[in-house]
């Protein structure tokens, strides 16, 4: 084994006992970061046993994060504030006209005996061992229950459910089959909960190594062995690149008379090499070398011949006069290419019968 995959394998054997170490401490302490009294929290201090309790008894329970005063009134509502500082105010307007209305609210809180109700009619209490954990009060059509939040934590669940019933059995009176547990409270200022902010410790821990060993993977295996080497590949150029580029010049330049020079020039060059009597040194008339040789198309030579001495004395032209000289000068040309081709076939008869 190579010193330096020694090296590696030591240091995972260092941190891997420490990383689970770490993350079997902070999973055992998972409980701790849920909620008190959530019906999400499956701990002592939880409330997720009668939740499911509810559900099986035929009750339709449901979790809500809204203020308690804008709930449906034929909804019962449980919310439990576990800590300070607290945020339902029981003697609000708005909390005594949904109770007033028809509506059941049971209010748990540790402070419920400082609390000063200025409204409702105490018709029933719970007791356990001579203390009170709770009571219960009307007013006009609705019921309030204020108590000790206890009662319905899972740790007292195990050991006696007499609290839990009574509480029941005061929605019941009311004909309240629909409960809702109103966790809005339970968040600093009302806020809704947050996927990551509500996320264990321990799991919030275990994300975080993952996220390390994906890192140190990537680092690991995507360094580069050696030196970097350059590759060289051969670039093709572009067919006609050059006429191309030309023609972009030509074209965002607008010399439209140049082009027309440059077609003009070639099928000059082609002339002399087709006729034995043209030569652009001894005459600039090449109309007469073409009817000379008796070539078609005489009409459009001489049109030919006028308009580039036309456009010799510095006369712009436009694009469309420009593509009808182009056109006519590949038509002059393929008639010049044509009778070489005759005379080749006339040439190479000659030689055959030799």
């Amino acid at each position: 084994m190579k010193t330096k995959d020694k090296r590696n394998l030591i240091i995972l054997l260092i941190l891997f006992p420490v990383f689970l170490w770490l993350s079997l401490t902070f999973t055992n302490d998972n409980e701790k970061s849920l909620k008190p009294y959530s019906v999400l929290n499956k701990g002592k201090e939880g409330v997720s046993v009668i939740y499911e309790v509810l559900k099986d008894l035929g009750y339709t329970t449901n979790l809500t994060l809204t203020e308690a005063n804008s709930q449906d009134i034929n909804m019962g509502q449980i919310v439990i504030e576990p800590k300070e500082p607290y945020k339902l105010e029981i003697n609000q307007e708005s909390i005594k006209d949904w109770v007033k209305n028809g509506g059941s609210l049971i209010y748990l809180t540790p402070r419920w005996k400082d609390l000063e109700l200025n409204y409702g009619k105490e018709i029933d209490k719970y007791t356990l061992s001579e203390i009170e954990y709770a009571k219960a009060y009307s007013y006009n059509d609705g019921l309030l229950v204020v108590g000790d939040p206890k009662i319905l934590s899972n740790k007292t669940l195990t050991t006696n459910t007499d609290g839990a019933y009574w509480l029941i059995k005061q929605l019941e009176n009311m004909g309240t089959n629909n409960i809702s547990f109103n966790e809005y409270y339970h968040y600093f200022e009302g806020f809704k909960p947050s996927l990551w902010r509500d996320i264990p410790k321990g799991i919030k821990f275990t994300i975080y190594q993952i996220i390390l060993v994906i890192a140190i993977v990537i680092y690991y295996y995507g360094k580069r062995f050696g030196k970097v080497k350059p590759l060289y590949e051969e670039v093709e150029r572009t067919e006609n690149e050059y006429i191309y580029s030309a023609a972009a010049l030509f074209k965002r330049g607008e010399l439209r008379e140049d082009v027309v020079l440059n077609f003009y020039n070639d099928f000059l060059s082609s002339l002399e090499e087709n006729t034995r009597y043209y030569n652009k040194n001894q005459t600039k008339n090449w109309v007469e070398i073409w009817e000379k040789e008796k070539l078609p198309a005489t009409n459009d030579a001489k049109k030919l011949y006028s308009f580039i001495d036309a456009m010799k004395d510095n006369k712009r032209i436009s694009s469309k006069e420009m593509l009808e000289t182009i056109s006519t000068i590949e038509r002059l040309k393929k008639i010049l290419d044509k009778r070489r081709g005759v005379h080749w076939k006339e040439l190479k008869r000659d030689i055959q019968s030799i």
